[in-house]
């Protein structure tokens, strides 16, 4: 004969059961994809110095994540846990497309930024191993060149970055008529900064004009 008084109990003790199980599943919100807010999509480096952005504003929606960068290059890196950016004077000239992916278990969130890390400054070293030589860029993309000492301004023009190589083209300037060219490599390392190359008669570097070499190293 069946017990209805032990039925009874089974089915109150599965019923509790039932009841704790879909209370503890309502108290633990399912995790959902990070959303994060940067202050800027433009980051503006200073050439040849370290530098950082600010931390973002991050809600990882239930479950902690990381961050990291979808395109890793030289001198530039990111806190995994607080999503800052960080620079060293390695970085690369020029303007990059930087991604940043927050990820968490249910899925992510990537930003997109460019880094501008403008050339600028002023080079100083020797032409043709031994006369003075300064050469000073400006961010807009302009050069000016001194080639004496005391320096007084020689030459002034234009300058192209691609990957490491620097063109300039240059106009003399006591004969604006007299056109002249540099054609050389941008060599960073953590202690300096040096452009070396040669000078050109006329625009554009063409080979058969190459004059005299020149060193000159970030002041």
């Amino acid at each position: 004969m069946i017990n209805i008084f032990k039925v009874n109990k089974m089915i109150l003790v599965l019923l509790l059961t039932l009841t704790m199980s879909c209370s503890n599943d309502d108290d633990s919100p399912e995790a959902t994809s990070p959303s994060v807010s940067y202050n800027t999509a433009t980051i503006n480096a200073t050439f040849f110095q370290d530098g950082n952005t600010n931390a973002p504003t991050v809600n990882w929606n239930g479950n902690q994540g990381t961050f990291s960068l979808v395109n890793s290059m030289d001198g530039l890196s990111i806190n995994t846990t607080t999503g800052v950016i960080s620079w060293t004077k390695t970085l690369a000239a020029g303007e990059h497309e930087i991604q940043v992916v927050a990820n968490n278990s249910a899925g992510q969130t990537t930003s997109y930024f460019t880094l501008k890390n403008l050339l600028q400054g002023e080079f100083i070293g020797v032409i043709d191993q031994s006369a003075y030589f300064a050469i000073e860029f400006f961010t807009d993309g302009t050069i000016e060149i001194k080639a004496s000492n005391p320096p007084e301004p020689a030459y002034y023009g234009t300058w192209v970055l691609t990957d490491d190589e620097i063109l300039a083209n240059l106009t003399l300037v006591e004969v604006p008529t007299e056109q002249y060219s540099l054609r050389g490599n941008l060599l960073q390392t953590n202690t300096s900064a040096t452009y070396s190359g040669s000078i050109f008669w006329e625009h554009n570097a063409h080979p058969d004009n190459e004059q005299f070499p020149f060193v000159v190293v970030l002041e």
